[in-house]
């Protein structure tokens, strides 16, 4: 089966070298090029923000540069402020609420599910999930953080931890 793959993932390259190497950069948990330089900057002096308005604004900064980002939130999506402007929610295009080629999730009041499927998303590989919510019990998630400080592939929406407070 892995030869067949192999076998397969070639032929494909061969076919659509920009869209191979797009896929196999991702598979690899390789992050493009320069997407660092997207970042926001903060200095000590800065005003105060919520977390959230942080996230946002570092979500809006690199989502352009980072066509693998896949997220969304459980419940109050205005209040955590995680649908950067834009993004197309992931929908049955039939609803006319989004496309199958969104990257915007609602999750409902379903919590745990939301973090089942982002570790699911995650453990996949191509694709870097983000998720938020309100309320949540840590435990729930100890499974998802763990994974994301242990393996380098994946995102966390942390300024401090992405360098971006000097």
């Amino acid at each position: 089966m892995e030869a067949e793959w192999n076998s397969l993932l070639e032929s494909y390259g061969k076919k659509y070298p920009n869209e191979h190497a797009e896929l196999t950069r991702r598979i690899s948990g390789k992050l493009p090029q320069g997407w660092e330089k997207s970042l926001p900057i903060y200095k000590v002096s800065d005003a105060a923000q919520a977390s959230r308005k942080l996230s946002e604004i570092l979500l809006t900064a690199i989502t352009p540069v980072l066509p693998e980002l896949l997220g969304g939130s459980a419940d109050l999506t205005g209040s955590n402020l995680t649908k950067v402007k834009g993004s197309v929610d992931f929908q049955p295009p039939s609803t006319g609420l989004g496309t199958y080629k969104g990257t915007y999730i609602r999750y409902g009041v379903r919590e745990h599910a939301m973090g089942a499927i982002a570790n699911g998303l995650h453990a996949y590989g191509a694709i870097v999930p983000f998720v938020a919510t309100f309320l949540v019990s840590p435990v729930w998630y100890l499974a998802f953080f763990a994974n994301i400080f242990l393996r380098r592939t994946s995102f966390l929406m942390l300024p401090v931890r992405l360098g971006c407070l000097r």
